[in-house]
């Protein structure tokens, strides 16, 4: 139960760095150099009663769906509460969401994003595979327990006439080879309608029917024929494993830009969580053809040990989780994720805004504090630091304080005005911008402490070697130039009138909350038996300052 645990706990590491957005390796850059910046408010919302705040609702709409708990509508309970949280404690709201357009500027993110969708894809074909195979091996152990004792033990003397289940020295080159790359993390990594974590990934039945079966006589030729091609199948998808990571070790699709810290850490605990499971399946096979065949070399018949079927189980387990977590990976949420999201934020009296062009929330929400209108804005995306708005993260995990952040308190503490800070940005990386190789945060920092602007760096960088812009001087400057447009021009702002808030209808909320089984909530509203707050625990995030 324990190793389940870890598996789960993988999927929901994944799924919160994956919607962790903004600027590489910013938060770890502040806490080693200037903690103070990071304030924690342990009451939460209480601390800021009177106040309003602008919520990034495409993103905590993805944070909902994304990180899962077993229940269907998980995105309207999180809303639900969220939001019964700021009105309980005098906050005033506003949710922003993305418009239609996306922006040219994001093209190569987009690009990357694609990239690793696709491995997230290979991975999924993976787990699917090995999802299947263990099924088989649970019919096959079922038929060995129903068995006749001589047709077991046949079956048992075969294991010791074959190299089924015995340590195989190319296999275990292989993982070795590919846990080397798992430790190493791939160049290229992530973020998307998926299962809940409960569901089990429909695969073709492995069994024959009751009138397929074969007679006793045949029955033994045929587990052993099954269990032979079963793990070949292992065999095949350790060598799939380890080619999948060399290629995207190896290879990465230019000219994608880099993924973000959090994202290469995302990938790389998926890959390292897969190659575990698999080495896991591996000493399955050895030790449940020993179990069969040692009786056997005894002189007594041999038996299925009731430990072998429940490592089995628990195996199916875990590459279930594991093939959801991938699924999950490879896909965003449908549109009426977002439509039932609003229809709560909107009976709860919240007003909701819709960018409009290829503007994004984070950036209308930032633009609305900036012009009054708001003190805060919500999201877990750095960029609206980089607006040089104050930032609220950690808003979806109530039993954590809130984090806040300001962009103008971080430059006063870095002593940089706001184009060199917005350069620091973008030499870290962005989603408009590339980070330069080997050009991490603390040499980014000196850098700019002595240049204050990007292009003397690139004069600097393009006579080391060991510095690389991955793209030539021209096109690499062009791209910071349109960044540089993105993070210094603010959207206008809407109407104050659109801000202004409507009137909650009660009834409304009883009745989407009865319609999507949550009407629970309204008799006990700390309920937590969908553990809602679980799998936000944690330092889901590599930057978490509360850990």
């Amino acid at each position: 139960m324990k190793r389940v645990c870890c598996i789960v706990f993988f999927v929901f590491v994944v799924l919160s760095l994956s919607l962790h957005m903004g600027v590489q390796g910013l938060t770890p850059f502040l806490q080693k150099t200037c903690p103070h910046v990071l304030k924690k408010l342990p009451n939460r919302f209480q601390s800021l009663r009177g106040k309003r705040v602008i919520i990034d609702g495409t993103l905590i709409t993805q944070r909902f769906h994304f990180v899962q708990n077993g229940h269907p509508y998980h995105h309207i309970l999180g809303w639900y509460r969220l939001l019964q949280e700021l009105q309980d404690n005098g906050v005033s709201a506003v949710c922003v969401f993305d418009g239609k357009e996306r922006s040219s500027a994001k093209a190569r993110e987009l690009q990357r994003r694609l990239g690793v969708r696709l491995l997230a894809n290979e991975r999924k074909v993976i787990e699917e595979q090995r999802l299947q195979r263990l099924n088989g091996l649970k019919d096959a152990v079922q038929q060995l327990q129903d068995a006749d004792p001589d047709v077991r033990n046949r079956i048992a003397q075969s294991l010791k006439d074959t190299a089924l289940g015995v340590e195989d020295s190319g296999i275990s080159a292989l993982l070795e080879a590919n846990e080397r790359l798992s430790d190493e993390g791939p160049k290229v990594s992530e973020p998307q309608e998926s299962p809940v974590a409960t569901e089990t990934t429909e695969l073709p039945p492995t069994t024959p029917s009751e009138e397929e079966k074969p007679t006793s006589a045949e029955s033994g030729s045929k587990i052993i024929s099954t269990l032979h091609s079963l793990f070949l199948s292992y065999k095949a998808n350790v060598a799939k494993l380890v080619s999948l990571s060399i290629g995207h070790s190896e290879t990465p699709p230019p000219p994608a830009v880099p993924a973000t810290t959090a994202e290469e850490g995302t990938e790389q605990i998926m890959t390292k969580a897969q190659h575990q499971l698999t080495v896991e399946e591996g000493k399955f096979w050895r030790k449940a053809a020993a179990a069969l065949l040692i009786p056997v070399l005894n002189g007594v018949h041999a038996v299925i040990p009731k430990a072998t079927e429940t490592e089995l189980d628990r195996l199916l387990q875990q590459s279930n989780f594991m093939a959801v977590s991938f699924e999950r990976r490879t896909k965003g949420p449908p549109g009426e994720t977002f439509r039932q999201s609003k229809r709560i934020i909107d009976a709860m009296g919240v007003p909701c805004i819709e960018s409009t062009g290829a503007v994004e929330a984070e950036a209308l929400a930032s633009s609305m504090v900036l012009g009054g209108l708001a003190d805060y804005v919500i999201s877990e995306d750095t960029d609206v630091l980089v607006y040089d708005a104050p930032l609220i993260r950690n808003s979806t995990n109530r039993l954590e304080p809130l984090l806040v952040m300001s962009g103008q308190e971080i430059r006063s503490a870095l002593n940089m005005d706001h184009n060199t800070f917005i350069d620091f940005a973008l030499l870290l990386g962005t989603d408009f911008s590339q980070r330069i190789a080997n050009v991490g945060p603390q040499r980014a920092y000196k850098f700019l402490q002595s240049y204050a602007s990007i292009e003397p760096i690139v004069d600097i960088v393009e006579t080391v070697p060991r510095y690389d812009l991955k793209l030539p001087r021209d096109a690499y400057l062009a791209q910071i130039d349109i960044a540089r447009q993105v993070f210094q021009n603010l959207p206008p702002i809407p109407p104050e009138e659109a801000l202004k808030p409507k009137v909650r209808d009660q009834q409304a909320v009883v009745d989407i909350l009865q319609q999507h089984q949550l009407g629970r909530l309204l008799d006990e509203p700390d309920y937590e038996g969908w553990e809602y707050d679980a799998h936000y625990r944690g330092n889901y995030f590599n930057d978490n300052p509360n850990s």
